[in-house]
């Protein structure tokens, strides 16, 4: 309870989003990683880098997103470069300003149930494919 709420104070609880999507994924079974060098938030394996190539790479899209249409496209480029599949990751969650957000995160201060803090979020997947034309003249 005590890093998470050091953590928050730091970095904001833009922090929580990027945990929601990765515990998503850790949850499913997916080994996560850094998608840094992929220009996306995270990439997924499915048993670990040793044993095989990452198939999704992750992009984490929130509501203060300032990317246009042109970002996605230079992002799926470079993913489909590489061979991985691009998943846009829309996570909803309660205003960060509002009262409903404070009381969520003082009884998660109180209780330290990081479960029931976690269940305020829900995710959206979109698999962004890039069209390419000379691919699909007839």
């Amino acid at each position: 309870t005590n890093l998470l709420k050091n953590l928050i104070e730091i970095y904001d609880f833009e922090l929580l989003l990027n945990y929601v999507v990765y515990y998503h994924y850790k949850t499913l079974g997916w080994c996560v990683k850094n998608g840094l060098k992929f220009s996306c938030d995270y990439i997924l394996y499915q048993r670990g880098p040793p044993f095989s190539h990452a198939e999704f790479s992750i992009k984490i899209v929130t509501n203060n997103e300032t990317d246009s249409l042109i970002d996605y496209s230079a992002i799926s480029r470079v993913v489909s470069g590489v061979k991985k599949n691009l998943i846009l990751c829309f996570v909803n969650h309660p205003n960060f300003n509002s009262s409903q957000w404070l009381n969520i995160w003082n009884n998660y201060l109180i209780d330290g149930d990081l479960i029931s803090l976690l269940n305020n979020f829900s995710i959206n997947e979109i698999n962004w494919k890039r069209w390419t034309p000379s691919r699909t003249r007839m």
